[in-house]
């Protein structure tokens, strides 16, 4: 088991929960872990909005040095939505579905690669040290 540098204190890429949803005419995406909302006229448009939200946020967290500033959880009532889809999908796939059930929802994960943060935030703190 190879242990990682003691200075990475971020992963190369994080997975987030998200929701999907209409609201106003548009297509938005809910970070459930940050609590930050992507918009777009598409799916993948309202993901890379919040994909670039995401970015924003970790980079603010950096910048003041402060992890708390990256996780603050949307509401609860969220959380269970997800889960109620997530299983639903579960059970669809490994059992298979002769219904489809609608819902005005759609869960998914939301993949960030976070590797030039990381390294934003070495370069930042080699110059605050050095």
């Amino acid at each position: 088991m190879s242990k990682s540098p003691k200075n990475q204190l971020f992963p190369s890429e994080i997975n987030l929960r998200a929701l999907i949803y209409h609201e106003e005419g548009k297509i938005v995406a809910l970070a459930l872990e940050m609590d930050l909302v992507g918009h777009g006229d598409t799916i993948d448009e309202a993901i890379a909005d919040l994909r670039d939200l995401i970015r924003m946020q970790i980079e603010l967290a950096i910048s003041r040095n402060n992890p708390d500033l990256i996780f603050k959880d949307a509401e609860p009532k969220y959380f269970e939505l997800f889960e109620q889809l997530h299983r639903r999908s579960l059970r669809a796939q490994i059992f298979g579905s002769d219904e489809e059930e609608e819902s005005e929802y759609q869960s998914c994960g939301v993949q960030v690669l976070t590797s030039d943060l990381i390294a934003k935030m070495k370069s930042s703190t080699a110059q605050a040290h050095g």
